[in-house]
Formats: structure tokens, C-alpha cells, sequence
């Protein structure tokens, strides 16, 4: 478990004590984006959703006893000790059902990594399991990469004895040469090989004080994209290198390199539209 996961866990049992929160209905309350991948830096929000079924006033009413919790836990003895090593991210919080359409993305990018904090029990039918639907590409070019993501998949024999792919391990059903459904409890496991991962590293050029780098990765997180952070305060060597490529010298800046290597500009400074156009 990383140290920001255990912070929230502090945070949560902070805020599951204040008696004003005990009147609404929170179903499940979880982290995601960076803090839960582990890809954190210490300018990183620590993403949290609170899952629940209040709606109207009562629903900006447990917002307010949550930034109020927030004022407390921030102040508190709990608080210092998180200081004292070092660990002093903000908590970024969304209140809302989580069910609803407009989460939809958001949701289907936490079920490859979110953690749950806290969670009310209901009991679940023992016959209705999750699934999931996968997809990667294979690369046409480099016959290396082809085979060795082939085996990695799909097994292989090599001098009589049979090697086992994911697709055996993982019970998967296969639809396509590159689509397969398996038991959700399996979805990491085929993570590095998927659409996202497999074809293009997504790179993100911050600086310490960035609002909009935060938005940045918010955006990517929303999406369910994986992404490297370079701080260019502390890295001299890149940001000659990337105001090079770019002749910008404005933050965010962020590059999508494809698998020979060929690193390309996706978007400089606060600008979805292209940034979404170049991950898509």
C-alpha cells in the first residue's frame, strides 16, 4: 500500500467520526488517478469520490460538512504527523452518484486501478459476476512485438511442452483476434497490453506551480490514461529538450511518443480539445 492510500485512510476515519456525517447516505467512498496508481509526486491532488445517493440541498449540505471535516483533519494532530513526513497533497473531492451518465468514463477508468476506502455492506447475488470487455492492438510494423505480444497472450509450445497465455489464465472468451471478455477480477493483468498502454506513452511537462497541469492530469485521469509527469523545475535537461521541440516555453506541454519512438506535441498549455483529439 502506497503512503498517500494510508493518508486517505487517515483522512476517511477522520471524517466517518464527525457526527454530522453519519446522517447521509454515502454508499462507498474511493481514491483514484494518480494517488491509487502510485504515480503520485508530491503536487498531486489525491482524487476521492464519495459515492452517494443525496441529491439537492442535502447534497450541497454534506459537501459543506465535508471542506469542514477537511478544515479539521487539516489543522488536527492527525495532519501534522502526515506533515512531518512529508506528505502534504490536497484532497480533491467529487460528491455525486456515481451511476449517473456523466461519470461514465470516469468510472470505467477506475476499474483498473481505484481502491475503495469505505463501503457500506450489501449483500450480492453469488450468481452475477463482473466482466470485462478488452481490447489491444497488434503492431503491424515489428514483427518482434508481434510475436512476443502474441505469445504473452494467446501461450505458445515450445520442444512439447504448451506455455499458457493470458487468454487460459484469466478464463477469457474470445470475440476476435483482439477482443476478449474476462471476469473483471482479471483486468489488471491484461493493463500493459491494452489500447492505451500498449501504443503510445503520453507525457505531461509541468512545473512546480501549474493549475492548469493539474487540470491536465485530471483530464487524463477521467479518461483512464496512463502518463509520465516531468517537472521541468527539477529537470534542466528536459526542459531544454522539450522547449526545443515545442519553441514553447508554457506549461503544460504534453507529447504522445509512439512505439518507434517518435515523440509528437499534443497540446501546449490549457487545451482539451487537442490534447482529447491526440490521446483519443
Amino acid at each position: 500500500m502506497n503512503e498517500l492510500i494510508s493518508y486517505s485512510y487517515d483522512f476517511i476515519s477522520y471524517l466517518m467520526m464527525q457526527p454530522p456525517i453519519k446522517k447521509y447516505s454515502i454508499r462507498k467512498i474511493l481514491v483514484y488517478g494518480s494517488a491509487a496508481r502510485g504515480d503520485f509526486d508530491k503536487d498531486s491532488d489525491v482524487d476521492l469520490f464519495f459515492d452517494c445517493v443525496e441529491g439537492g440541498d442535502r447534497l450541497k449540505h454534506l459537501s459543506t460538512q465535508i471542506e469542514k471535516a477537511k478544515e479539521g483533519f487539516a489543522s488536527s494532530g492527525r495532519q501534522g504527523k502526515w506533515n512531518i513526513a512529508g506528505i502534504k497533497n490536497e484532497f480533491s473531492i467529487i460528491i455525486d452518484n456515481i451511476d449517473s451518465e456523466k461519470w461514465d468514463d470516469l468510472r470505467k477508468s477506475m476499474g483498473s486501478h481505484a481502491v475503495v476506502l469505505w463501503e457500506r455492506y450489501t449483500k450480492k447475488s453469488e450468481d452475477i459476476k463482473p466482466y470485462s470487455l478488452i481490447t489491444w492492438k497488434i503492431p503491424a510494423k515489428e514483427a518482434g512485438k508481434r510475436v512476443q505480444l502474441a505469445r504473452k497472450i494467446y501461450g505458445y509450445s515450445s520442444r512439447g511442452k504448451r506455455y499458457n497465455g493470458l487468454i487460459s489464465s484469466t478464463k477469457a472468451r474470445v470475440f476476435s483476434n483482439s477482443v476478449v471478455i474476462i471476469p473483471s477480477e482479471y483486468t489488471n493483468k491484461f493493463a500493459p497490453y491494452t489500447d492505451d498502454t500498449q501504443m503510445a506513452k503520453i507525457t505531461v511537462y509541468t512545473r512546480t506551480t501549474c493549475s492548469y497541469c493539474t487540470q491536465v492530469k485530471k483530464l487524463l485521469d477521467m479518461k483512464g490514461k496512463n502518463y509520465e509527469v516531468v517537472n521541468l523545475d527539477e529537470n534542466r535537461t528536459a526542459e531544454a529538450a522539450i522547449v526545443a521541440k515545442s519553441g514553447a516555453r508554457t506549461v503544460p506541454i504534453v507529447t504522445v511518443t509512439d512505439d518507434a519512438g517518435d515523440e509528437r506535441i499534443a497540446s501546449i498549455g490549457w487545451n482539451p480539445g487537442a490534447l482529447l483529439s491526440a490521446v483519443a
